[in-house]
This record gives C-alpha cells, sequence and structure tokens, in this order.
C-alpha cells in the first residue's frame, strides 16, 4: 500500500472529509494530490497528517524503507547511485533512520574506494567525511559494534556481493543493541529490512518482550534448542494456556542439562 492509499485509508477510517483533515495547514488540492500518489508531503505536513489522523509517522513510511533498500541494492561496482537513492529517506525519528544512515555511511565508504582507485583524492576525502557524518547521526550513542560488523563484511567480501550481504551483520548488530536497550519495536523495524531467516533469535525475543507470543512461538519454535531458547518457548506457551507444550519444553530443558 502507498503512502497516498494509507492517507486516504485512515483519513476515511476516522470519518474525516477532505476539508476536515486540511484545517488551515493545507489546500484540498494539495490533499488530494498526496491522495493519489502525486507529490510527496514535507516532513511538516506528514506529522501534522499523522497527528490529525491519531497514526504514527512510521505507519505512513512503513514499505518506503523497504523500497529505499530495494532501490540501493546495488552491486559495490554502483554505490554513487545508492547514495542518490537513500538521499531521498525523510528522517523520522525511528529505528528506520539508523538504518539508512549505517547504508548510507557503507555506500559512502564504497564509493571513497573507487575514487582513491581511480586518483580522486580530493573526492574521496569529501565521501569519506559524508560518511563519519552518517555515522555520527545515529540516535543510538552504543553503535560502535554495528559499524565495525558491517566494515568488517565489506572488507572480506567479494565485489560481486550485494548491498544486504555487507549490511547484515550490521544491522544484526544494531537490532540486538535496541533489544538489550529494551527497545523491542526498534529491534523489529531494523529486522524488517532483513529476510524472515536472519536474526530468528532476535526476533523472538523481541516479539516475546511485547506479549506477542503466538508470533513468537512461530518464529523460535524451529530453531536448535538452547536453553535459553526453551525457556522462551515454555513461557509463550504458558502465557496462551497451553501448559502441555510447556510442559514439553520444561522436559527438553531438564534433558539438555543432564
Amino acid at each position: 500500500m502507498t503512502l497516498g492509499e494509507k492517507l486516504r485509508q485512515a483519513r476515511v477510517a476516522a470519518g474525516l472529509s477532505q476539508r476536515q483533515l486540511c484545517g488551515q495547514h493545507m489546500t484540498r488540492n494539495q490533499l488530494s494530490m498526496l491522495e493519489n500518489n502525486h507529490a510527496m508531503p514535507s516532513l511538516e505536513t506528514l506529522y501534522y497528517l499523522a497527528g490529525q489522523l491519531g497514526k504514527p509517522v512510521s505507519y505512513f513510511l512503513e514499505g518506503e524503507q523497504s523500497r529505499l533498500l530495494e532501490s540501493a541494492a546495488f552491486n559495490w561496482n554502483e554505490p554513487e547511485a545508492a547514495l542518490a537513492v537513500l538521499a531521498t529517506h525523510m528522517p523520522d525519528g525511528t529505528a528506520s533512520d539508523d538504518v539508512i544512515s549505517l547504508l548510507q555511511a557503507m555506500a559512502s565508504l564504497a564509493a571513497a574506494r573507487q575514487a582513491i582507485e581511480a586518483g580522486q583524492i580530493p573526492y574521496a576525502a569529501r565521501l569519506l567525511s559524508r560518511a563519519a557524518e552518517q555515522k555520527s547521526r545515529f540516535t543510538q550513542p552504543d553503535l560502535a559494534g554495528a559499524i565495525a560488523a558491517t566494515q568488517a563484511s565489506l572488507d572480506g567480501a567479494g565485489e560481486e556481493n550485494a548491498l544486504l550481504a555487507y549490511l547484515t551483520p550490521g544491522l544484526l548488530a544494531l537490532a540486538q543493541v535496541y533489544l538489550t536497550q529494551g527497545k523491542a519495536e526498534a529491534s523489529l523495524a531494523v529486522l524488517a529490512f532483513l529476510p524472515e531467516n536472519q536474526g530468528a533469535v532476535i526476533r523472538g525475543k523481541a516479539l516475546h518482550s511485547l506479549g506477542r507470543y503466538a508470533q513468537a512461538l512461530a518464529v523460535l519454535k524451529d530453531l536448535p534448542p538452547s536453553e535459553d531458547l526453551l525457556l522462551l518457548l515454555e513461557d509463550c506457551c504458558q502465557q496462551q494456556g497451553d501448559f502441555q507444550s510447556a510442559y514439553g519444553y520444561a522436559r527438553q530443558l531438564r534433558t539438555l542439562g543432564e
């Protein structure tokens, strides 16, 4: 669903006409342009509309981040193209800002390497400065591990590998940082950039901490058993009233400890 479709759907669900939603902030023609995907709202306008409709800004941007990632899924032979795509991201204070900053930092590093090889040293210096600037924009203070993991992946991979292969270690580290800080929703937002088979343990723990036990169980149940995992599975079953399954996981836990 596009941003415009989400705006129209949320407006209709709220029982508001276009005139009522616009208020003094914008014209009906401007809102119509947004709802029909003929224009993109400014960040100020998006915050206004989200507030009027009782939705978080991130609701309207869900899918936009995935679009950015798909558009930027380039070989490291074309980092400049990725930087142009990523520059369209509108920061909204959510976890996606950190992901986009990570993408921009790594694309800048890749472009700097190309510039150095081409003898374009001043341009390479500007790109390296841009990468450092993106790193400084992280909203979380303890992300050195995410950057280091991503850089190590970049250093050790061949040029034929796509962007996601480079970014996976950094995204997993970032999701773990959020989970450790008790920000499970932010952790899930980061993991949404990865395939479902990546970061399953982190995803399951985040879902469990949010009380979404059925979803956590579905994610965790087929993973190789460990003490922490079996404890989570047992609790998921107990919370849903499935005491027989909970007992089964408790027995597995005792067997594992023998």
